[in-house]
């Protein structure tokens, strides 16, 4: 086999591709144990960002509870959140269609590894985003949080007469 040693160095961390969104296509999926031999699937995927630039990012899903929110996150960004309980497998990756988020991810330089552009998050299609749902149930939270303390607060500095009247006898205040 002869090997072009004239030819650069395919660009295997992206650094072309930019930061921000980007449209997402899954390409290939595998099942294979992670290193700790914990279930995981291996997915290849075709990135295209807001300039037009192509490249292919490779990230694993383990499947067990502590990093269900990020095969959560996958579902939710290609439309594909069906139920809270389901088998998860490759039929769930292969071909599906999304939009996320590119950062760069750099290494620490007293490691073999480099720079390398990576996903931060997928995003959820607009279908089942309920993320204006969760900010106004959190803005209702804190504002009743800020009641019920002033309230506190409010009872704590202005006397109740017909408690005292409980606690204390006539005249002994």
């Amino acid at each position: 086999m002869l090997l072009d040693f004239t030819k650069p160095d395919e660009d295997t961390c992206n650094l072309h591709l930019l930061p921000g969104e980007a449209d997402f296509i899954v390409m290939r999926a595998e099942d294979k144990p992670s290193s700790s031999g914990k279930e995981m699937i291996r997915v290849a995927i075709s990135v295209r960002d807001m300039a037009g630039n192509k490249g292919t990012i490779r990230t694993n899903f383990v499947v067990n509870e502590a990093c269900q929110w990020k095969i959560k996150e996958f579902l939710l960004s290609v439309g594909d959140f069906q139920s809270a309980v389901r088998e998860v497998d490759i039929s769930m990756f292969l071909k599906k269609r999304g939009k996320c988020v590119l950062y760069l991810d750099q290494a620490d330089p007293n490691t073999k590894f480099r720079d390398k552009m990576d996903i931060e998050k997928f995003i959820p299609d607009p279908q089942y985003d309920n993320s204006a749902e969760q900010d106004a149930a959190k803005q209702r939270y804190k504002e009743r949080r800020a009641t019920s303390v002033k309230t506190k607060q409010d009872n704590l500095e202005e006397p109740n007469d017909d408690l005292d009247a409980e606690w204390f006898p006539e005249g002994q205040k």
